[in-house]
């Protein structure tokens, strides 16, 4: 009996065919993972995205170079042009700004946070097949100004009790009335 050509392509297949649908099925698992990781942080950020100073904003920030740049492994034009995004916004994120800026240095600066964190969110929604302009990315959120007013506060009571504790301020007092000095009321 001589087996023919097509006959070890035929038994070639069958025993290779479960060994395929194996490595085809962990492609699809891991494309799978990897896409919903990359949702997940586009998800936070834009969530937390009137919130930038939030716990998970900043870890949704710092997840972006693993979710979309991961070495060894390809990147798509979209994914790439996102990881340049990110490098140009955290790039600005640790300008250290002068003691003592001008509040149109701190407005030129929270304006260029803007429009890169922007252009960032605008890059990822691309990459993530979703529709969004760059206006909606900017515009399109709700913050209580109640939320503000309070981070505001927060802000200043945090600043007067470091300053209290390292001795950069004091605490004012003003006597109201003495005690009677006979022992007397």
């Amino acid at each position: 009996m001589t087996i023919t050509i097509s006959d070890a392509l035929i038994i070639l297949a069958t025993l290779l065919s479960p060994l395929i649908a194996i490595q085809v099925q962990k492609w699809i698992e891991r494309a799978t993972e990897r896409r919903d990781t990359q949702q997940q942080v586009f998800r936070t950020l834009m969530a937390t995205r009137a919130t930038r100073l939030d716990a998970e904003h900043v870890h949704a920030l710092n997840r972006i170079d693993l979710d979309f740049g991961a070495a060894g492994r390809r990147q798509n034009a979209l994914e790439r042009e996102v990881i340049d995004r990110w490098r140009l916004y955290a790039d600005h994120l640790n300008i250290v700004p002068s003691d003592n800026p001008t509040e149109s240095e701190q407005l030129a600066w929270a304006q260029r946070s803007d429009d890169l964190f922007v252009e960032l969110l605008y890059a990822l929604s691309k990459a993530l097949g979703y529709s969004f302009d760059r206006v909606q990315l900017r515009r399109a959120v709700y913050r209580p100004r109640a939320h503000g007013l309070i981070e505001s506060r927060q802000e200043i009571i945090q600043r007067g009790f470091a300053g209290l504790f390292t001795g950069e301020t004091t605490l004012p007092m003003r006597v109201v009335e003495l005690p009677p000095i006979d022992g007397r009321s």
